[in-house]
């Protein structure tokens, strides 16, 4: 699987998960455990929306699990989105999913494909 490849199947997906967060999920609705699940000759795909109201401020974040076809290849992947700077209604990015706690700086934002 080439460099290439990966970096489209990433942009891929998340253009999927973007559109389908906008639309599946109610933004009023801040809920813990929200989940939706889309199968089509594509792909199935998991999104659940995890919301922290009781944080210092409100935070939210997007577990992915994706299995499906990209450019005739079968993937699967899971990974988590965010808002970027934790602004609701922004970007989604693939979230800081590891914190150094010396230094406090988020890393390894990667998402891995892999082969089915």
């Amino acid at each position: 699987m080439s460099k290439e490849f990966k970096i489209q199947a990433i942009k891929e997906i998340i253009n999927i998960c973007k559109e389908l967060i906008s639309t599946k999920f109610d933004k009023k609705d801040t809920s813990k455990g929200q989940k939706i699940t889309i199968n089509n000759n594509n792909y199935s795909i998991t999104i659940k929306r995890n919301c922290f109201p009781d944080h210092l401020s409100y935070f939210e974040d997007y577990y992915v699990d994706f299995n499906g076809s990209i450019q005739n290849q079968k993937i699967w992947t899971d990974f988590y989105l965010e808002w970027k700077n934790n602004e609701i209604e922004t970007e989604l990015i693939p979230a800081n999913i590891t914190r150094n706690p010396m230094t406090g700086n988020d890393y390894n934002r990667n998402i891995i494909i892999n082969m089915v």
